[in-house]
């Protein structure tokens, strides 16, 4: 029964690799039959010795024709009954293949089927790769374009950081250009001024040199003074 136990899980999962797995116990089972078969024999053959030794016997020659007909007789059904186990083992064998015939035929049915839909998958797997590789470039570029716009707005600060000190220094020049010529208006102002003041002076000592020279004049001559004003000839 153990044989059968093993011999019926073999059937049940057999395919493909368990057919060599299948054929090593059916000659396992075979040949532990056999050897059972010929031990049961040499077990009746030695059991008949055994009693004819009891009974004070030779077993040599007590060992008659029917006790050979009766072990042949034995070894003919134990055979007959090896023949039809190994007949049922020949068709669950069949049935097996047979099972294993049609599911090889499924599973390449299953794969026709599918050969299509897998080819498509690696197209879509190559294409995604290629646009994963576009993106990386695209990022690897956009990396390089924003580097570049922070150089050029760094540029851009300095040159308007000259630009702002450069019009800051213009206007400065301008404002001293101006004060300069505030400066300059200023003494050509305070010039005139001394000179109004030089001719007022001048004008001045002449007056009173004029009076005094009058006073001088005899009595009774009437002289007409004309007196001037010290602003005379002042713009």
């Amino acid at each position: 029964m153990t044989e059968l136990a093993i011999l019926g899980i073999a059937l049940l999962s057999c395919h493909k690799g368990g057919k060599a797995v299948l054929a090593v116990l059916i000659a396992s089972c075979a040949a532990k039959r056999s050897g059972r078969l010929w031990r049961t024999v040499g077990s009746q053959t030695d059991h008949g010795f055994r009693d004819r030794a009891d009974e004070g016997e030779d077993p040599e020659e007590s060992f008659d024709g029917g006790d050979k007909n009766r072990a042949v007789q034995g070894l003919v059904l134990e055979a007959l009954g090896l023949r039809q186990q190994l007949e049922v083992i020949r068709a669950q064998l069949g049935n097996c293949r047979l099972q294993i015939d049609t599911m090889d035929g499924v599973i390449a049915d299953w794969h026709r089927d599918k050969e299509p839909v897998i080819a498509e998958v690696k197209q879509k797997a190559g294409e995604v790769e290629n646009m994963k590789g576009l993106l990386e470039g695209k990022a690897r570029d956009l990396e390089a374009a924003d580097q570049k716009v922070d150089m050029v707005a760094g540029e851009g600060k300095g040159w308007e950081e000259k630009i702002r000190n450069s019009k800051a220094e213009q206007e400065l020049a301008q404002l001293e250009a101006a004060v300069e010529e505030k400066q300059d208006r200023e003494q050509q102002l305070l010039k005139e001024l001394d000179r109004v003041k030089k001719e007022a002076a001048d004008r001045l000592s002449q007056v009173r040199e004029e009076e005094l020279s009058h006073n001088k004049t005899p009595s009774g001559t009437q002289t007409s003074v004309v007196f001037y004003s010290c602003g005379h000839g002042m713009r």
